[in-house]
């Protein structure tokens, strides 16, 4: 089953293109990867399929947060077939909540917060990205979060010059009115800045907010309370 799938993206250092994805059975979780032409032949299709002939090896860690020591990458020779029966012993998603408390023990993971801030302003970091940052909070601390938008510029012969955007986590449209709400994120890039731990979105970072979950209706609950 397809957990998360990327929109297909540029390289940055090129007119390359790729997408990612994450793949879940009934017993792990894995990522794969798309290159070139078959972005547009694979993508578009990735829902519940048998996959073959995919190129297995480590992960590597600087792009892939998830929770397994092999990736695939899809290729040529690859063979994705449809899964028409319904498989209920495979998850929609494969979710570890840790606390905020334990990122610090932690490279990346599943974790939920509510929004305690969010800045107004969108901060200009270099000419092709900008970023907003949030603050989120749970019963045992505190971490702030960064979302990114970025200005993709393109550099073929026929569109050179030319600029579109990619709003890679809402950074522009989360608004301040959704302060208040509870966020999760699963595959954030965990960071030290100033020996304090922060967090990033990737490309491939799932981000809900107000999911209809247990722990986010405790969670929500605690703040109205007693929240900091």
């Amino acid at each position: 089953r397809i957990a998360n799938k990327t929109p297909i993206r540029t390289y940055s250092n090129g007119d390359g293109q790729l997408f990612s994805c994450s793949l879940i059975d009934e017993t792990s979780e894995i990522r794969a990867t798309g290159f070139g032409n078959d972005c547009n032949r694979l993508e578009p299709i990735l829902i519940i399929y048998y996959i073959t002939q995919a190129q297995i090896k480590y992960a590597n860690k600087q792009f892939n947060t998830l929770n397994n020591e092999f990736e695939m990458t899809f290729n040529n020779d690859t063979i994705i077939e449809p899964c028409l029966d319904n498989i209920p012993s495979i998850p929609m998603q494969r979710l570890h909540f840790i606390s905020i408390n334990q990122i610090q023990d932690i490279e990346t993971n599943s974790f939920i917060g509510f929004l305690k801030n969010l800045s107004n302003s969108l901060y200009k970091q270099n000419k092709d990205y900008t970023k907003r940052d949030i603050l989120i909070l749970d019963r045992t601390g505190q971490i702030p979060v960064t979302l990114w938008y970025r200005i993709v510029r393109k550099n073929s012969n026929k569109t050179k010059g030319k600029l579109s955007i990619e709003n890679i986590f809402q950074a522009e449209n989360f608004q301040p009115s959704a302060t208040r709400a509870v966020i999760m994120l699963k595959g954030v890039c965990v960071k030290d800045f100033n020996g304090d731990r922060t967090l990033s979105v990737l490309a491939s970072t799932q981000l809900q907010i107000d999911p209809d979950l247990p722990i986010a209706h405790e969670l929500r609950k605690w703040y109205l309370e007693e929240g900091m």
